[in-house]
């Protein structure tokens, strides 16, 4: 367990105290899995950007 647990980051905070939100969950769950796919990767559609 210890080999895989998060760190403790010193501060006094627990590492696992991160906000949920169920509404977000929700809306997530109703996205189509390819616009969801684009949001985890970072990209975010739009097709004007250039290569320089």
């Amino acid at each position: 367990m210890k080999m895989y647990g998060r760190v403790a980051a010193g501060n006094g905070s627990d590492p696992n105290d991160r906000h949920y939100s169920r509404k977000l969950e929700a809306e997530i769950k109703r996205m189509r899995p390819e616009d969801l796919d684009r949001l985890l990767r970072d990209e975010d559609g739009d097709d004007d950007t250039e290569d320089a």
